[in-house]
């Protein structure tokens, strides 16, 4: 499998193909993003961290964070990348279900 370079990041073919086709140029489509919210929580939760912990280890701020959790914020494909590498699971796992399918 090979991968692509953008500059949100670097993603496997698959991955690449999947985010774009759900993205509205660099937001991810309102469909597509409604079960983030809780999966991230879920994720974060289970792991008992903090929204300062994930803070620190994504790099997005808590306060961001805090509104994509509730649903006020659409999360970006970079800031989907940046929270599915902290908490250790693919991007995909931040879709409920086969929402991304």
């Amino acid at each position: 499998m090979g991968v692509v370079y953008s500059r949100d990041g670097v993603y496997t073919e698959d991955e690449f193909s999947i985010l774009r086709e759900r993205a509205g140029g660099d937001r991810m489509d309102v469909s597509a993003a409604k079960g983030v919210p809780n999966r991230v929580r879920e994720i974060r939760m289970a792991r008992r961290w903090t929204l300062e912990k994930l803070e620190t280890e994504c790099g997005l701020t808590n306060g961001f964070i805090s509104e994509i959790e509730r649903g006020l914020k659409s999360p970006t494909i970079r800031s989907c990348q940046a929270l599915a590498r902290a908490l250790g699971v693919s991007v995909e796992e931040l879709f409920p279900n086969g929402a991304m399918e």
